[in-house]
Formats: C-alpha cells, sequence, structure tokens
C-alpha cells in the first residue's frame, strides 16, 4: 500500500509538473508570438518610417525646386527691372541735357532780345532826336510842308 501511495504520489507531482511545464511551455509561445508580433509590427512600423521619410524627402525636393525656380525668376526680373531703370535713368540724362541746353538757348535768345529792344529804343531815341534836330534846322517853308 505505501509502494501505491508512493507510486500515486508520484504520479501527482508528475501531473503537477507536466501541468506547471505546459503552462509555463504557453506562456513562452505566448511571449514568443508577442514578439514575433512585435517584431512584425515592428517592421511594419520601420517600413511606415521608410515611405514617410522618402516621400518627405520627394516633397523636399520638390520644394527645393520650386524655390530655386522661383529664385532665379525673382533673380531675371530684378536684372530686368534693373536694366529698365539704367535705361530710364540714362534717357532721363538725355533729356534733362536736352532741357538745359534749351534753357540755355532761351537765356541767348532773352539776352540777345534783350540787345535788339534796347539797340531798338536807342534808335529810336536817336531818330527821334535826329528828327527834332532836322526839324529846328530846317527852313521855315519845310516845316510848314
Amino acid at each position: 500500500a505505501s509502494v501505491s501511495s508512493e507510486a500515486d504520489h508520484l504520479e501527482q507531482q508528475c501531473d503537477s509538473l507536466s501541468s506547471k511545464l505546459k503552462k509555463e511551455w504557453r506562456k513562452r509561445q505566448v511571449r514568443a508570438e508577442e514578439r514575433e508580433d512585435n517584431s512584425q509590427s515592428l517592421d511594419a512600423t520601420k517600413r511606415k518610417l521608410a515611405s514617410t521619410k522618402l516621400k518627405a524627402a520627394r516633397r523636399l525636393e520638390q520644394l527645393v525646386v520650386r524655390l530655386e525656380e522661383q529664385e532665379t525668376r525673382h533673380s531675371n526680373e530684378m536684372q530686368d527691372m534693373q536694366r529698365e531703370v539704367r535705361h530710364l535713368r540714362h534717357l532721363l540724362e538725355d533729356r534733362q541735357k536736352e532741357i538745359n541746353r534749351l534753357g540755355e538757348d532761351i537765356s541767348l535768345k532773352e539776352d540777345q532780345l534783350q540787345r535788339l529792344v534796347q539797340a531798338t529804343s536807342d534808335q529810336h531815341v536817336h531818330l527821334q532826336h535826329s528828327a527834332a534836330t532836322l526839324r529846328s534846322t530846317a527852313p521855315p517853308q519845310q516845316q510848314q510842308q
């Protein structure tokens, strides 16, 4: 009876150990599955991150290209404006020189006109004086005619 009881006891210990081993095995399987899931999730996250980085790099490249095109366009527009300003400045300088020449011509003509008016006035005074002299020295009969 004691052997039988010992055998029963050993059988119960075996069953208990077997049950514990099965539980431990299941726990380890669950952890392994979780690690596999985590690994797959991590791989999926890495792929998603790589895809996001690639998209961001493409967008950044497009943005850089657009900015470079815009910078080139603005630079060209600025150069065109600078050329136009230089051209307008040159035209303005030409017009200013022309205005200055016309002003000098007007001053010269005014001086000439002033001298002519003065000469004409002097000549008129001289002619009046000469006429008065002729009248005073002329014989009386010419004065009546």
